[in-house]
């Protein structure tokens, strides 16, 4: 449960009620009819199945009401350099202060995973991944992580286009919080719970672009594994719940991208995309004959593009 002290200082019926200017943006948001019709047909079952294909549990906004984009973050809109024009900005006092707070609390990370490191014995397998959790507890029990009060919106320090190496890494500056699990939960004191943030790994059932991204719930298979055997039906709980609690309620969620990349020891980075919202969500079945829960997520206006302008997609197939 999240006091209301340490809650970010908007509650969800203010949000609603807000008739201002998107918190930290400029712009209105991205809709209309056209902003709604280019997801309207996203969400195509991956399989034909027995079981009825795709059963759309919450359709799109109609078209005269797109999705209001708010967010409730402490501290001030985005921590960044540049902005949606292109032109860079001076970054404030308080600005600089939370980015060095998070170069800070990375600096410490990798320090600590490194002496983790050196501890344990050399073997044939070794499990990096445990080495990466138990530095984030390390850093924890030391009170060395920053932004770990869960919070709606933007995360002070946090630049959008900012590379991840680690999963751990996220941990420690408060973008994403639950280890290996793709949707981070925030639970209102009114029992609600929320989606603060999402990871979309690059499973072939996830699509990915800047603008719109198609998100498969988390839950039906074990981190990592591609054994179809051990895929199981998705449930509407946990996290799949908060991310349609959130789509319901128009409420902001992070979203972090996993995108190859040569120059990581891992082959691969977690990217900071921006803030979406879940504009729609549907049932449909895996390429493995399994019920999962299909996100469609749009890309909240007036946020910097990502740094190079990236663009990535992941086609279905």
């Amino acid at each position: 449960m999240v006091s209301s002290s340490s809650r970010s200082p908007f509650t969800t019926q203010q949000v609603q009620n807000s008739a201002g200017p998107i918190h930290g943006f400029s712009g209105p948001a991205a809709g209309g009819q056209r902003g709604v019709d280019q997801f309207r047909d996203l969400a195509v079952p991956l399989k034909k199945s027995k079981k009825g294909g795709t059963r759309t549990l919450c359709p799109p906004p109609p078209p005269d009401s797109p999705p209001s984009a708010t967010t409730s973050s402490a501290g001030g809109g985005p921590m960044l350099t540049g902005s949606n024009s292109g032109r860079l900005r001076r970054l404030s006092p308080e600005e600089e202060k939370d980015r060095e707070l998070v170069r800070k609390a990375l600096e410490e990370y990798n320090r600590t995973v490194e002496v983790l490191r050196r501890g344990k014995p050399k073997s044939k397998t070794p499990n990096p991944a445990g080495v990466y959790k138990e530095a984030v507890d390390v850093l924890r029990r030391k009170r060395a992580c920053v932004n770990d009060e869960k919070r709606l919106g933007s995360v002070p320090g946090v630049e959008i286009g900012h590379r991840f190496h680690h999963w751990g890494e996220m941990m420690v500056v408060g973008l994403h919080h639950p280890y290996r699990r793709g949707i981070s939960v925030m639970k209102q004191d009114s029992g609600i719970s929320l989606a603060t943030s999402i990871v979309a790994t690059d499973s072939k059932e996830n699509s990915v672009t800047v603008e719109r991204i198609v998100y498969v719930g988390e839950g039906g298979m074990p981190y990592g594994c591609t054994d179809g055997k051990l895929a199981r039906d998705q449930k509407l709980d946990g996290g799949n719940r908060a991310l349609e609690n959130s789509m319901k309620m128009k409420q902001p969620v992070r979203v972090i991208c996993k995108l190859p990349s040569l120059g990581s020891a891992a082959g691969y980075v977690y990217v900071y995309y921006g803030l979406y919202l879940a504009v729609e969500m549907n049932e449909v079945t895996s390429v493995h004959g399994k019920v999962v829960f299909q996100f469609v997520m749009r890309r909240i206006s007036g946020q910097p593009d990502l740094p190079g302008n990236r663009r990535m997609q992941r086609a279905n197939n």
